[in-house]
């Protein structure tokens, strides 16, 4: 029997791989055809015609400064539930609803997940 798996080496088996974990949600901002702002975890459908928002919350800009030096701009935002007589907190959308799915500034994201997870 020729057992060319085996080379005569043992592979260790009390050695600890490393492997990388993603602790926390991937959160997208969602700008609707309407104009709405949704921040969200987002999952794709199969087919990529329909987009699950888990927890999503609407984002409102209160108030925005002028581009600094810098060119950033410094704004006041508030947040809401988004579909709050909803009994499920996963809402399924149409992607032809949509206009944009990307990636929000840190800032937001960083409010976004502790209001979720401390809330």
């Amino acid at each position: 029997m020729n057992n060319d798996y085996d080379r005569g080496e043992e592979v260790p088996t009390n050695q600890i791989i490393d492997v990388p974990v993603n602790p926390l949600p991937v959160v997208k901002l969602v700008v609707f055809l309407n104009g709405e702002q949704v921040l969200a975890e987002v999952d794709e459908s199969i087919d990529g015609g329909r987009i699950t928002l888990k927890n999503p919350l609407s984002v409102m800009i209160q108030s925005m400064t002028d581009a600094d030096e810098n060119g950033d701009y410094q704004s006041t935002v508030s947040y809401g539930s988004w579909l709050p007589m909803a009994a499920d907190r996963d809402i399924e959308v149409e992607r032809s609803s949509i206009i944009s799915v990307c990636d929000p500034i840190s800032s937001l994201c960083e409010s976004y997940l502790e209001g979720i997870i401390d809330g």
